[in-house]
């Protein structure tokens, strides 16, 4: 078929290099910018919507009655089965599916020590909540309820710093930890940690019971909770301060657990939590521990 003769002649690794040569200047990583107009990141014979976290060429060895013949004989079937087509590296080491590829990096990373499929369930909710931050200062300014000069300003969002921002709240492996993390993990919904700020933008009202409500909502409500304590303590719609900016993400994190015992490290409690977060997303294939240091025990009467 038409198809198998166009891929036979032009089998090209996702980054553009042929197959079957070594690496060099001349077929190193042949990146092409991200496309705006339709959202793809485009690679010599091949472009990837990081979106779908796929690209949009089908999988071949897919298609193979029995995919184990395909990677044993090194080569798989056209759609009908009759020709044999050139193998495309296009994971670079191994044959892996494309829907497993990520070769821009953004999907949220699988942290070590949280690799259990329960840890991986929100990925696809954290992905589209920061795709959807990000896309435009409007985006931003709707999701903070900021004024348009404010959200300028606003730096993007991450899915690691989502991701490892969820773990610290409710990764745990107690049972409370886990029903959290099923309907709440971001922890914005909990009685006793109530604010009136918490109706206006962010959509909720105050709970009688732990994780009411439940996924998707509450982590769109954390979201934004979490954007407006970057501009303050109280977590008030940003627009009510003109003049307020953006202290950042981490200062935003802190203020979100707004812990202020000081522990035995002699930082606050949430100066801790907010560095763990940061941490952990900066180094997804190194461990982290949820725990943080402890307050200090109060000193004994003099």
């Amino acid at each position: 078929p038409r198809a198998s003769r166009a891929a036979s002649r032009d089998s090209r690794r996702a980054c553009g290099s042929r197959a079957g040569k070594k690496a060099s200047a001349k077929n190193k990583p042949d990146f092409v910018a991200f496309n705006s107009n339709n959202r793809r990141y485009h690679y010599p014979g091949r472009s990837y919507t990081p979106f779908r976290s796929a690209f949009m060429q089908v999988d071949g060895l897919a298609r193979v009655p029995n995919p184990f013949i395909g990677l044993k004989l090194g080569y798989w079937l056209d759609f009908a089965g009759v020709a044999r087509v050139v193998r495309e590296f296009y994971s670079f080491v191994r044959n892996n599916p494309s829907v497993l590829v990520d070769p821009t990096g953004l999907k949220p990373p699988v942290f070590k020590g949280f690799e259990a499929d329960r840890y991986q369930e929100h990925d696809a909710i954290i992905e589209e909540i920061v795709k959807d931050f990000n896309s435009s200062a409007e985006s931003k300014q709707c999701w903070c309820c900021s004024t348009a000069d404010q959200a300028a300003k606003i730096p993007d969002l991450t899915e690691a710093m989502i991701k490892a921002w969820l773990i610290q709240e409710s990764g745990g492996g107690d049972q409370r930890s886990k029903d959290a993390w099923k309907d709440d993990p971001a922890q914005v919904n909990v009685p006793g940690d109530w604010s009136d700020y918490k109706k206006e933008c962010c959509c909720l009202k105050e709970p009688k019971e732990r994780n009411e409500v439940g996924m998707p909502i509450n982590l769109y409500a954390a979201v934004m909770w979490l954007c407006r304590k970057g501009f303050g303590k109280s977590g008030q719609p940003a627009r009510n301060r003109t003049e307020g900016t953006f202290d950042g993400w981490q200062a935003a994190l802190q203020r979100y657990n707004g812990r202020s015992a000081v522990t035995t490290n002699d930082k606050t409690y949430s100066e801790n939590y907010a560095a763990a977060i940061m941490d952990r997303a900066t180094d997804p294939k190194t461990e982290k521990k949820i725990e943080l240091p402890q307050p200090k025990p109060p000193e004994p009467p003099k």
